[in-house]
């Protein structure tokens, strides 16, 4: 008898939330802070919104992630806490880099 492959996700909501936060969120990131270096913005500007937005997002939408796996530790990605950790540290260098180092490069 030959066991039939059970599928990874149980609705295509699940593989859209794996995608964005694997590839569409990062993206989002990283697109924030390149517009963020080129207008350099305020501190406690709009910018500040939407990065924290996108932080925020990426962040829930790992939690929310329940893709079932056959081998968990091969294909599921990082651990939450840690894909949390790397994600408000990344945003943080970002945030820093935009109102820290841009305006002492740049006066």
């Amino acid at each position: 008898m030959t066991e039939t492959p059970q599928p990874q996700y149980e609705s295509a909501t699940g593989c859209l939330i794996r995608i964005y936060w694997n590839l569409l969120g990062p993206g989002l990131l990283f697109v924030a802070g390149a517009a963020g270096v080129a207008n350099r913005p305020r501190l406690g500007s709009v910018w500040d919104a939407v990065l924290a937005a996108i932080l925020i997002s990426l962040v829930a939408a790992r939690f929310l992630d329940r893709g079932k796996t056959p081998v968990p530790a091969a294909d599921a990605g990082p651990s939450r806490g840690v894909y949390a950790a790397a994600a408000v540290a990344a945003a943080g260098v970002i945030f820093t880099v935009v109102h820290g180092v841009i305006p002492w490069i740049f006066p």
